[in-house]
This record gives C-alpha cells, structure tokens and sequence, in this order.
C-alpha cells in the first residue's frame, strides 16, 4: 500500500502534536512505520501465547515450557495423564496454520534470513531452519488428534474453555470469549525457544490493526482530526468497553472495562522485545499459502515437510521470475 504511492505520510501529524502521540503505545508504531516515516495510526493491538488451563496444570505439577524441549515434554506427561489431545487448534482455517508456523520461523530462522526470503522477489527459502520448522511443526501437530484438520478455530476454542483439552495457541483478542466462563482458571506463555534458533525467543507474534490516509484525499487536516478523535483516550476506553479488544491507547483498558487478564496481556505487548505479523502478512500471499496448505496436508499426514519447502521454494521462484 505504501509503494504503490496512494497513502499519505502522517510522520508530520506525530510531530506537530507530540501530547497526542505520547498517548499511544510507542512499539506499535513499527507496523506502520516504512523507511522511517509513519503511515498509519495504530488503534487495536494484540499478541498470539498459549493458553493454558491452571487447574490441570496445577494437579499435575505442571509448569510453563520456556524451550522446545521442556514444551514437548510436557505434551508427553500431559497425554500419558489421560489427556489424549493435550493441545488443540482448528486446523481447518489455514491462518491458524501460519499463525503456527510463522512464529516458528521467527524462532528458528535469523532476521536477516527471514527478511531477505519474505520479500517478494528476492526469496529462496534454501535455509536448513525452514525444514527444521516444519519437522517441528509435524511433531506438534501430532498431539492435536486425529480429527484437528476437520474442525476449524472457534469450535476448538470452545473446547478449551470447556475444559476439555489444557493447551490452546490463542490471540489477546480472544479474551473476551473467555470472561463468560467464570469456573476457567487460565494463564498463558510465549512460544518457547528452539535451541538452535537464531531468532528473538522474547519475540511475540502479533500485529496491530489501524487506520490509513488516502493521499489523494481533498481533505487531510479533516481526515487527521477525525482519526484522532477516534483513536482518543475517551473512545478507546469506549471501544475497549464495549467491544473488549485492546487499543494502542494507554491507560483505556481498566480492570472495570475489561475481560479478566486483558491489562496482564498488555503489559505482555508493551515489553515484548519484537512483535513479527502474522504470516499471512509477512510476505506474498502465494507463499504464504504454500506454507498454510502444507501445514494442513503434514498435520493430516498426507504430506512430507521435505514435499511442502518444495511446494514453497516453487511459490517463491514464481515471484522472482515475475519480477525480473
């Protein structure tokens, strides 16, 4: 969008008005930030950790996996403990497959790699770490039961807060689903670390969501304005009443207005050291859908993480051959 010329740069509008600008949560200006001019104003935000359910874990003397390893192991304890799907995901809806894999590649992979291979036209996805990720990924996927890529997200969602499985990767946004079921005990961490992973692992996968200017637009300094008094202390805590989704506004979200652990999960998005987009929003959508296509057919056990770089690698050469 920003390329293409059409979205005007609001860097001025942070300027001029710095006592407006403090307002909003600093490290969520990154999304909408290009060649270090600002081209949107963030309002939602939120981050993708895996819940988990509290009593279960604390029957079994459970405590949070901080790697890979420690995670494994606790998806063993919890399926030799009764659990037969100790995690689950409704890997029918493919973003959740690549809200899966692309914090995976964000673990294992470095930020030079990652951002060379998801720009378009210049990826190759040659690096061993993408094979490791969807090994990985096989692995995991197994304990998600037979029947997870026949169910999609908002079904298993309910199993969770049913009290059915212990473990869901679910989004903040999702909190509000949650405050309905007061019986649920409920905390979350982050992806765990890869031993070998060259990437951030205090990194959370997450993006805000926010407004844009057209530049072709007669009238900016209203457009501007109006954006403002949207994104305003007084409709963000409205919004976030209302609404229960978190905004980039600071201090909106009171333990009066909001689902219980939202202002915990804030202060989980302030801290983070990175925030990685989904990955459907990192690169082209036709790699990406080689990498959500290929999840699913791994978790269903029809295909090879070998076959699914294959079928990424093509996607990208593809790109590259357009672009030249």
């Amino acid at each position: 969008m920003v390329s293409s010329g059409r979205v005007e740069d609001l860097t001025s509008m942070y300027d001029s008005d710095p006592d407006w600008a403090k307002t909003l949560v600093q490290n969520q200006l990154k999304s909408f930030t290009f060649d270090d001019k600002i081209y949107g104003v963030p309002f939602t935000m939120d981050g993708k950790v895996f819940f988990y359910n509290k009593k279960i874990f604390n029957e079994l003397g459970l405590e949070k996996p901080k790697t890979w390893d420690e995670f494994i192991a606790l998806l063993d304890k919890l399926k030799s403990s009764g659990y037969d799907t100790p995690i689950i995901e409704g890997l029918q809806d493919s973003w959740a497959v690549g809200h899966y894999l692309g914090t995976m590649n964000q673990r294992m992979l470095s930020p030079e790699v990652l951002a060379t291979d998801y720009a378009v036209g210049t990826g190759q996805f040659t690096d061993p770490g993408y094979l490791q990720v969807l090994k990985y990924w096989q692995k995991l996927s197994s304990y998600m039961g037979p029947n997870a890529t026949s169910v999609n997200h908002e079904a298993t969602r309910n199993m969770f807060i049913a009290g059915e499985v212990p473990i869901h990767y679910l989004q903040f946004a999702e909190l509000g689903y949650l405050k309905d079921k007061p019986d649920l005990e409920f905390d979350y961490f982050n992806f765990p670390q890869f031993s070998e992973g060259k990437g951030n692992a205090e990194g959370l996968t997450g993006a805000p969501e926010g407004f844009m200017i057209s530049k072709e637009t007669a009238n900016k300094e209203l457009a501007e304005k109006f954006v403002k008094f949207i994104v305003s202390p007084e409709n963000a805590a409205k919004f976030q009443q209302d609404v229960g989704s978190m905004t980039t506004v600071i201090g909106a979200a009171t333990k009066e207005n909001s689902p219980p652990g939202t202002l915990e999960a804030i202060e989980v998005i302030q801290k983070a050291a990175e925030t990685t987009p989904w990955l459907d929003n990192a690169m082209d959508a036709s790699v990406a859908d080689a990498f959500m296509r290929g999840g699913q057919a791994i978790a269903a056990d029809i295909e090879t993480p070998e076959n699914v770089l294959k079928e990424v690698q093509t996607a990208a050469a593809k790109l590259q051959a357009v672009k030249k």
